[in-house]
């Protein structure tokens, strides 16, 4: 067995006690489970105590009403399609084999990974369970129901797009005619949306009747007047393969504008459209909700922190709030149009926000005390946007019939530097890089190697037959975690180990993290240090993000929240209850067999 020279005591303290069963009263007539990523516990608990929450029918109402757990643990990692497969399916990683937002798929060879958002689970969801038992269910972008597979697909649903049509940009506008000029210049943009990409130009002038604004024609060959400092958006039809046709669609922002010479900058957001099935939910989203606007631009953001073209923090929020009513208008949308049983909605835009603003740290690059006030603040507000949601929600309801859940997958935590174990392995002889057609990969011989992210890193053997090393024994697989762990127990960031806890696969149970996809070697490090980079990355750099999570799910930070109010949701408070019990509640409400 393998010494481990990192303390594992946190192997016990992170299982949970068993939390105390929650019986359903009666059978409601619908169930909404409402994911709000990254909603931590400790800033929840902080806006209750201090009456941060306007809204009555909102977040506060739990406590007030229905069921409320203080710290709802989350599996570890604490990652997002982690937390969301365990919510889902009520199961372990170790049972539903999503073990981080990306690792090694079992049989995968050198180098080889997968998203957690889309490899297949091992274990049943909600989704597929009520729709097996005769019940009708929708999905409003809960992570794993994308279609991909039976298992995978809902009565209707909407799936997050990542990828947009167009990328956002600054763009100057200028225009050096006369004003009396026929000359009409035009915003040109380049669409990838089919086997070639293409482009549409926006036609744009002056206004003539507003110094301070620029006109844009629209699809309809209508011109619209866009004053400094107003959104607007630009949109273009397309046909869609599902038969119908399709509105992408970008909302952009006139930055700033002078006359002589007429020099216009115009943040050009990213142009997206909604995918969701069958195609009459995807036309009921465009009717209600509109095109996908896709969410806060962090590079922007940063930019304009640092003083450089980019967003403001308030552009910035403008965006995050847009985001956070588009999801609640196409939720609101199916719980007036549509037929469900159980209904399953999500909402990213207090993630979004944490990763990108989270100062609390005074040794986060960049950390000062007036902007983690400035951070605090605009946080606090981003709950309040989430706050607002869910009293959106709520008042679609019949509590007295339905029942809602609110859950959230894990809490932050500031990050203050980042670690790329693919440095330290070099470092040691355990892996060596090579250049292929101008791309640094993994050389044939390295001999262990890290998908890592964030709070947690997977460390893989190369152990395949073709392996030069000819690792195959069980001896020289130990000598190797050995030298790794060894390695990891010596890594210091400011004078504190970086590394919190290690442990090889068989040893991983207590985690919840026994599975074969599972790294050789699971590591994750202390609180403040992440786990990143490029195969060519140096050991340290400053972090991409100013919040993480992913880290041991002990930690008070990295806990989330677990609501219940409505018909058959019994009023009891707990102190700690595990995200586990998520999946058992919701088929208890709806009588399914579970």
């Amino acid at each position: 067995m393998i010494p481990l020279l990192v303390l594992l005591v946190t192997l016990l303290a992170c299982s949970p006690r068993p939390p105390q069963p929650v019986i359903p009263q009666v059978q409601p007539r619908r169930v909404v489970l409402l994911s709000l990523d990254g909603l931590a516990a400790l800033r929840h608990e902080h806006m209750l105590a201090s009456q941060g929450y306007a809204e009555r029918e909102g977040l506060a109402s739990f406590a007030r009403e229905g069921f409320s757990v203080r710290r709802a643990i989350p599996p570890n990692p604490t990652l997002t399609a982690v937390g969301h497969a365990t919510i889902a399916t009520g199961r372990l990683p170790q049972e539903h084999g999503i073990v981080a937002n990306r690792f090694r798929p079992v049989g995968g060879g050198l180098g080889a990974t997968v998203s957690g958002f889309d490899a297949p689970w091992e274990a049943k969801p909600l989704w597929a369970a009520a729709r097996a038992q005769g019940k009708k269910v929708g999905v409003v972008t809960f992570p794993g129901c994308d279609g991909t597979d039976p298992q995978r697909q809902a009565d209707f649903f909407m799936v997050y797009v990542n990828q947009p049509a167009a990328p956002a940009r600054t763009v100057v506008l200028e225009h050096h005619a006369p004003e009396e000029s026929l000359a009409t210049p035009a915003l040109k943009v380049l669409f990838h949306t089919g086997r070639k990409p293409r482009e549409v130009a926006f036609a744009w002038r002056p206004s003539a009747a507003n110094p301070d604004a620029v006109e844009f024609q629209l699809e309809d060959g209508s011109w619209k007047v866009v004053s400094v400092g107003r959104w607007f958006p630009l949109t273009v039809r397309q046909p869609h393969p599902d038969g119908g046709t399709q509105t992408l669609g970008a909302w952009c922002l006139l930055k700033s504008l002078k006359r002589e010479p007429f020099r216009a900058l115009l943040y050009q957001g990213a142009f997206y459209g909604v995918e969701a099935q069958p195609r009459s939910f995807r036309e009921l989203v465009e009717r209600e909700a509109g095109f996908w606007p896709g969410p806060p631009d962090d590079r922007a953001l940063a930019a304009g922190l640092q003083g450089k073209e980019g967003l403001t923090l308030e552009e910035y929020g403008q965006q995050l709030e847009r985001f956070s009513q588009f999801f609640t208008a196409v939720t609101v949308a199916a719980l007036r149009s549509l037929e469900f049983d159980l209904l399953l909605a999500y909402q990213p835009v207090v993630d979004e926000a944490q990763h990108a603003l989270l100062f609390a740290d005074p040794r986060q690059p960049g950390y000062s005390e007036g902007l983690a006030a400035t951070s605090e603040k605009f946080l606090a507000w981003t709950y309040q946007v989430a706050d607002r949601a869910v009293a959106n929600l709520t008042r679609q309801l019949d509590l007295t019939k339905d029942a809602l859940l609110v859950v959230s997958d894990h809490g932050i935590h500031p990050v203050w530097v980042q670690a790329n174990l693919h440095a330290l392995l070099e470092r040691e002889g355990l892996c060596r890089t090579a250049r292929l057609e101008g791309r640094v990969v993994l050389a044939p011989d390295c001999r262990l190697w890290a998908v890592q992210g964030g709070g947690v890193a997977h460390l893989y053997l190369n152990l395949t037959a073709s392996d030069p090393t000819g690792l195959t024994g069980q001896v020289s697989r130990e000598r190797l975690l050995l030298r790794a762990t060894e390695a990891l127990s010596r890594l210091e960031a400011d004078g504190q180990p970086a590394i919190e806890a290690v442990a090889p696969r068989e040893q991983a149970a207590p985690w919840g993290l026994a599975h074969p996809a599972s790294g050789d070697l699971v590591v994750f490090p202390t609180p403040g240090v992440a786990l990143g980079g490029q195969l060519e990355s140096p050991l340290w750099v400053p972090p991409p993000y100013q919040g993480m999570h992913g880290y041991l799910n002990h930690h008070r930070s990295m806990a989330g929240v677990f609501l219940a109010r409505g018909a058959g949701v019994p009023r009891k408070h707990l102190e700690q209850a595990s995200l586990t019990q998520v999946a058992p509640l919701v088929a208890q409400l709806l009588g399914l067999t579970w």
